[in-house]
């Protein structure tokens, strides 16, 4: 039920600010007199029937308030969305109203209704309360937007052809000066992909056999996953021996689900380990959203927030030891892929990285570089790595050495001025890369110092060229 209402308030208060603009009188257009004819009969001078508005989209800063509680956002759907433009005819001429053209003939259709006076009696005399208050604290007005949903729900709607431009729907005229006939021209739009995507359509007005006022109706919306995250990477930078656990958090979003229609997310980690921890998922509260949405996180656009979640985000260096597990991460370059699904069957993944250091380091720099070397000739270099713990001893680890076609061989230590230093030799033979390394190439070592075993992964890159090529 809280749903439904929401829905109700959310579809419901934007079309009654819409309405309640136009209703108020505040567009006004009417007949007035010709000079140039005889006895300045009246006559209808500019566009014929009068709107409150001739485009719609999302703006959470305008003044116009149609356009600050517009949804705007959309999932992509074959659902058909209603824009509603208001409009009047003052005039005591009927309007034939026809559609003219549309720029997306797959995503755009239209229709017209005429609000029947008893209609607007109705609506008038359930929003009477809302209108006038009740002592002096303000109330929630609920009537109101539920009231002119009712009124929507009760119009005679008529589709409007683009094919057929010449057949249209005729506006009946204002029944006296002061009572004109209302209607709505509703342009219905789809949305077909994520992003912005501006629409348009065109319609036609004429009075008896005057020239057609042409006038174009714009719609901007915006095409959105039911869920989205923030960041799409964390990186946690240089993580040392003795740091402290790093926390950060992960935001989950909708622009187009409320809070209470957006499940937890689910998280998920493609790497299991003890040093990353996820936490469980925090409701954003009113006070988020509307901080979060300010902070325009949709590429500096506008945004909207109607429900989500912080997910804790921690790195440990080190974990109490149990039987058979590290409790250190390898050192080197530390990389896991967290998944987050919540909204049909996507998962969104987000890449969490840090640089972990301690034990052991390469002396020149933090990545083994082969540079550019001649691919038929093939390339040997050697490496220096050292290390402030002098009771630290260092194997190799062959089989998860990358690629497998570089020869690797760990020489003997040395300790010099209070440090153990080892050499490492590589050999790429002849004829076997003639292209970039893989990314995933590294040296793989073990270490053993203090009783604690560590894993050490010491990335690798090159490049092996063929002159000519």
């Amino acid at each position: 039920m809280r749903s439904n209402l929401m829905a109700v308030l959310g579809v419901g208060m934007l079309l009654c600010v819409v309405f309640g603009v136009t209703f108020v009188g505040q567009y006004t257009g009417g007949p007035v007199k010709d000079p140039d004819k005889p006895g300045g009969a009246a006559a209808i001078v500019g566009v014929p029937l009068s709107f409150a508005s001739t485009e719609m989209g999302f703006d959470p800063t305008s003044d116009d308030l149609g356009k600050k509680y517009f949804d705007g956002f959309y999932e992509v759907t074959d659902q058909l969305h209603p824009v509603n433009f208001w409009f009047k005819n003052p005039h005591p001429q009927p309007v034939a109203f026809t559609v003219r053209g549309r720029s997306c003939s797959a995503c755009t259709s239209a229709n017209v209704a005429v609000v029947a006076p008893e209609a607007l009696k109705k609506f008038e005399s359930a929003t009477a309360v809302a209108r006038f208050g009740l002592g002096v604290t303000p109330v929630p007005d609920l009537v109101t937007p539920m009231a002119h949903l009712a009124l929507l729900n009760s119009l005679q709607w008529q589709p409007l052809n683009f094919e057929t431009p010449d057949v249209g729907v005729s506006i009946p005229a204002a029944a006296d000066a002061d009572t004109p006939t209302w209607g709505v021209f509703q342009v219905l739009v789809k949305v077909t992909g994520v992003g912005p995507k501006r629409l348009a359509a065109e319609v036609g007005m004429a009075v008896g056999t005057a020239p057609a006022v042409r006038q174009v109706f714009a719609v901007a919306v915006i095409g959105a996953a039911g869920l989205e995250v923030a960041p799409k990477r964390i990186d946690l930078g240089d993580f040392p021996e003795g740091a402290a656990p790093r926390v950060t958090e992960l935001l989950c979003w909708s622009a187009t689900r409320d809070q209470d229609e957006l499940p937890p997310p689910s998280v998920s980690v493609n790497v299991q380990d003890a040093f990353l921890k996820l936490g469980t998922p925090v409701p954003l509260t009113p006070a988020d959203r509307n901080r979060i949405a300010a902070e325009k996180l949709g590429g500096g656009g506008p945004l909207r927030v109607k429900g989500g979640y912080t997910i804790p985000v921690t790195l440990l260096r080190k974990v109490p030891a149990s039987a058979g597990a590290a409790t250190q991460p390898d050192v080197g370059p530390y990389e896991r892929q967290v998944g987050v699904a919540g909204v049909g069957s996507s998962v969104l993944a987000v890449t969490v990285t840090a640089n972990v250091t301690g034990v052991l380091a390469l002396r020149d720099g933090g990545v083994i570089d082969l540079k550019d070397f001649n691919g038929r000739s093939g390339v040997e270099r050697s490496v220096a790595v050292v290390s402030d713990r002098t009771d630290l001893t260092l194997e190799l680890v062959p089989e998860e050495c990358l690629p497998k076609f570089v020869k690797v061989t760990l020489g003997t230590p040395s300790d010099v001025a209070g440090r153990r230093e080892w050499s490492i030799k590589l050999v790429v033979p002849p004829d076997a890369c003639q292209a970039d390394l893989p990314p995933d190439s590294a040296v793989v070592l073990r270490g053993v110092t203090g009783g604690e075993s560590v894993k050490i992964k010491l990335p690798m890159k090159g490049r092996g060229f063929v002159r000519g090529r």
